[in-house]
């Protein structure tokens, strides 16, 4: 009597945020008498393991896809994920197919209980365009485990009546059952390992993002933030004209040029009368001191090359429109960084920034960025909303990268 067939199937998805569902599907395949397969059993992004997992599709009879609310890692070449990677291989090898796909409600439930480990937030765009072409295929919804396993049954009860299949045990040809178990072992045992080695990529790749953007990405962003609501603020003062302009620049008049010996008086006049023409030329420095950090040290960060490549050109950006003829020169906005540097590298904070702009003979490393102030009305408009445009494209920039302070 001919024994039964058993399909491997080749089970997609992705990993940390899937793992109960994935143990459903396993657990339905192997209820089914079948064997099962999956991308989780690699450490993706390694040219050679990607080489191992489109062999394993080509050896896999039936390619199933988990999705749920995550689009995964990108492979760096074609910006695609792994999962989607996968599903256009077997597509393209034209292995049967069939997808199961969480619903809205249940992501939204998932969301609430789980947090944002199981929603897409860097990549949600592609997230939806991937999930639109999977939903043109053979699909279940699932809103838990036991619709998940239903669905794998009752697909897989469709798939082992198709002669096409040939499945591991050929219905002319005997098992043999020894050899099955022990590369069944074998194959445990190799998994087992590379489970483990993906799970050390995932885990380092999570410690780079929390440092790039705890150590550079972040201190950017706010005082990217802050510099561009001060040349939002003066622009403003400028488009009123009249008063306001005469005011504003009394106001960096009296910061270059009336510096106050009495150092008690000099800082009550910096956090009350002179707060706003002071705040300004410190918020510039600070802006300057994040923008050269990366600018020195971007090579040796944990920022990845796109992330670094981004960044510098908006840096750059910004840096262009502010220099120029009336300008802070590039090279004087190098300065101005350096300015509010301290000894131990770290930021200077505001009380100490006044104390050294009371001091004239500290104002070298400012003086530019003090004059520039006091012209500032005397630029073009043009002139103005291209400084606050550079850096409003900055901010974009940092934040599409994921989220941040807000």
């Amino acid at each position: 009597m001919a024994q039964k067939k058993k399909l491997q199937v080749f089970v997609s998805s992705t990993y940390e945020d899937l793992i109960d569902e994935r143990q459903a599907a396993v657990q339905a395949i192997l209820t089914a008498g079948h064997i099962p397969a999956g991308m989780e059993l690699f450490a993706a992004g390694d040219k050679s393991q990607m080489d191992v997992i489109q062999r394993w599709i080509d050896e896999s009879d039936v390619f199933l896809l988990i999705l749920g609310g995550r689009y995964g890692s990108l492979e760096p070449t074609s910006k695609k994920s792994y999962i989607q990677l996968e599903y256009e291989y077997a597509e393209h090898r034209g292995k049967p197919l069939f997808a199961v796909v969480i619903t809205d409600e249940h992501l939204e439930e998932t969301v609430k209980l789980h947090g944002t480990k199981v929603f897409e937030a860097r990549y949600p765009q592609q997230l939806k365009d991937f999930r639109a072409a999977v939903l043109t295929k053979l699909v279940r919804l699932w809103r838990d485990a036991k619709d998940i396993k239903l669905a794998v049954l009752e697909t897989l009860a469709d798939f082992i009546r198709r002669d096409d299949l040939k499945g591991w045990i050929p219905g002319d040809l005997a098992v043999n059952s020894g050899a099955v178990a022990e590369e069944m072992a074998r194959l445990a045992k190799e998994n087992a390992s590379l489970r483990e080695q993906l799970s050390k990529l995932e885990k380092a790749e999570m410690e780079r993002e929390r440092s790039a953007r705890l150590n550079y990405l972040d201190p950017l962003l706010v005082s990217a933030r802050d510099y561009v609501g001060q040349l939002e603020a003066i622009q403003e003062k400028v488009t009123n004209g009249g008063d306001d302009v005469l005011w504003m620049s009394d106001q960096f008049h009296q910061v270059k040029e009336n510096p106050r010996t009495d150092l008690t008086r000099h800082i009550e006049w910096c956090n009350g009368e002179g707060y706003f023409a002071v705040s300004v030329n410190y918020l510039t420095a600070v802006y300057f001191f994040h923008a050269n950090k990366i600018i020195r040290e971007y090579a040796k960060s944990d920022l990845s090359p796109s992330e670094a490549r981004t960044i510098l050109e908006g840096v750059r950006r910004v840096r262009k429109a502010l220099a120029g003829v009336k300008g802070i020169w590039e090279t004087l906005q190098d300065s101005a960084g350096d300015y509010v540097r301290a000894e131990d590298g770290s930021l200077v904070r505001y009380r100490k920034f006044c104390e050294q702009i009371s001091r004239v003979e500290e104002r070298a490393g400012i003086l530019r960025v003090l004059d520039f102030y006091r012209e500032i009305h005397g630029r073009t408009d043009e002139e103005r909303k291209n400084m606050i445009e550079a850096l409003n494209r900055l901010i974009h920039s940092i934040e599409s990268m994921g989220s941040g302070p807000q």
